[in-house]
């Protein structure tokens, strides 16, 4: 019988074992976490405030750890984001099996956190793709990574840079509906208050900057110092995109990239041309990979009634809807008149009709 649980401190062992034959989701969580197994302690040590949640599967004996996934939640709370599965599937012994129920209960165990979604950048592979739509993921776009591993020049600060406050969230939020694609848009779902990288006095948000055309955001730019490199990203309106050099030129400056730190810009698929712009910079190719996303809850229509006044005890079942008094079937005259209802709300329910004492003597 196979069992899937939440890290314990006697899985240490196996998961420092398990590390090296692993797969790593997302690039930039490689470069600021430790290593999975110092992620999994620290977050049984913290109830996941830092570190990973660590699900370990267990094969039909319970000592024998065959794989663990482990999940990381986002600053917002909202969004988690699965960053590593191990083994990975180029070791025969682990069959896919092993990747579908670790994938099937990680959305759940998200869904308990409280989580809305799921998020999942592997490297670009089909049968890593498969895997994770079976068990409920759907493909947002597919990201080219550039990397920059020479000292940036100096530039100088560009017209209309600025950084952002939280006065430009609602901004933001617009910019971000317009430069995404509707489609990838309503898959990965509205962009986070706490994911914009916004000044609020806590010094481990990234540092965000906007540039404004005409009172217009038209470009939001972070830049992340991570212990093993920077990491960057953009989202721009595409009537600006082939502007934005400058801006990118100015982060960079602010960095110390080097061989052994270099910088790093994820570009989506529908960022036509912002790849040729980075290359101009000195950026090269490093990798592709898929962005993926899990939803653990469906917005549900609801029909509510409409709450009936509570003046209204009783039902007067002979005088009708339409009628006025003494017309057509006044009091006294109510074959036809009876089962009428005086006039209400549509949608109202009632669990029971009073008849009044009238009525009931007849």
């Amino acid at each position: 019988m196979r069992v899937i649980r939440p890290f314990g401190l006697r899985d240490a062992w196996a998961i420092k074992h398990l590390q090296p034959r692993g797969v790593a989701f997302g690039l930039r969580r490689l470069l600021g976490s430790s290593s999975p197994v110092s992620s999994a302690v620290l977050g049984l040590l913290t109830r996941r405030l830092l570190g990973a949640l660590t699900l370990v599967y267990y094969g039909p004996k319970r000592s024998n750890v065959r794989g663990f996934a482990q999940l990381e939640p986002r600053r917002d709370g909202q969004a988690w984001d699965l960053t590593f599965l191990a083994p990975s599937l180029d070791e025969r012994q682990a069959l896919p099996c092993i990747w579908q129920d670790l994938l099937a209960y990680a959305v759940v165990a998200a869904a308990q956190q409280q989580a809305l979604r799921l998020y999942a950048r592997p490297p670009q592979d089909s049968e890593i793709e498969q895997l994770l739509r079976r068990a409920g993921f759907a493909l947002v776009t597919r990201e080219e990574v550039f990397a920059l591993s020479e000292p940036p020049p100096p530039a100088a600060l560009p017209r209309g840079f600025r950084e952002a406050d939280r006065q430009d969230a609602w901004a933001l939020s617009e910019l971000y509906r317009k430069a995404i694609p509707p489609l990838a848009y309503q898959a990965q779902g509205p962009v986070q208050l706490g994911s914009l990288g916004l000044s609020s006095g806590l010094g481990s948000r990234p540092a965000g900057y906007v540039w404004t055309e005409k009172g217009e955001i038209v470009a939001h730019l972070t830049l992340s110092a991570l212990p093993r490199g920077y990491w960057i990203e953009c989202a721009v309106h595409a009537d600006y995109r082939g502007e934005l050099l400058p801006y990118i030129a100015y982060l960079i400056s602010l960095t110390d990239c080097s061989p052994s730190r270099p910088a790093y810009l994820a570009v989506p698929d529908y960022n036509v041309g912002l790849g040729w712009l980075l290359r101009t910079l000195g950026f090269v190719s490093y990798s592709r990979q898929l962005v993926m996303v899990a939803h653990t809850a469906n917005r549900v229509s609801v029909a509510r009634p409409i709450a009936a006044s509570s003046r209204e005890s009783t039902v007067d079942m002979a005088t009708p809807v339409s009628a006025p008094r003494g017309v057509g079937g006044g009091r006294g005259q109510g074959d036809s008149s009876r089962g009428h209802l005086k006039a209400m709300s549509p949608g109202v329910v009632f669990a029971a009709l009073t008849p009044t004492r009238e009525n009931t003597n007849r």
